[in-house]
């Protein structure tokens, strides 16, 4: 199903996995991987660990709601690898910096609740300080909302929108970028080419 966002297309999960390359999980792989998180600790009677109670009934302002999302990211990453071999996401990292702008060779005072990694291979090591945040390394850009209200849902679209933008225009070579836009419990992936 196709919604209309002005100049973006909301299309459904289903729809968007149709035309994505096929991936290695499968539901014996899936129940694999719910077992893992759950022998982990990271999943809890059905919800995940930092989020007991759903944010938008949470009292702390989002960043601080949202601050287990990179432990979490990092148990999700680690189980997929040690179930799914083939997925190899234990070199992946997700962090939450909601006040700080990573580094940009283009001018942008922009600060995203969030960016996913790609840890660097040594050789790139040498030319980076550690937590060293670079538009340019980012793999995949977050927007974060404790509720899930059409006014959230819009500033949330305008940053990341901006958020994607500003990765492909600092990277000539780029040729996509993902987004994620979560607003309560409620997830949205962006993808711009």
């Amino acid at each position: 199903m196709l919604h209309d966002l002005g100049f973006v297309y909301a299309i459904s999960a289903d729809d968007m996995l149709s035309i994505l390359p096929e991936h290695h999980i499968d539901d014996n792989s899936l129940r694999a991987i719910r077992k893992e998180l759950k022998e982990q600790g990271a999943l809890v009677d059905k919800k995940w660990k930092g989020f007991a109670q759903d944010p938008a009934d949470q009292s702390p302002h989002e960043d601080k709601v949202f601050s287990a999302f990179p432990e979490l990211f990092s148990a999700v990453a680690k189980a997929c690898s040690a179930k799914v071999p083939a997925l190899n996401q234990a070199r992946q990292k997700l962090r939450n910096s909601p006040s700080t702008t990573p580094l940009s060779l283009r001018v942008t005072t922009s600060k995203p609740d969030g960016n996913m990694y790609r840890q660097p291979e040594r050789c790139q090591l040498m030319l980076m300080t550690p937590e060293t945040d670079r538009w340019e390394d980012a793999a995949v850009t977050l927007e974060y909302k404790k509720k899930n209200e059409i006014a959230q849902r819009s500033d949330n679209d305008g940053k990341i929108i901006w958020s994607m933008h500003h990765i492909t225009r600092t990277d000539p070579c780029r040729r996509f970028v993902i987004g994620m836009t979560v607003e309560n419990t409620s997830v949205r992936i962006w993808f711009c080419c």
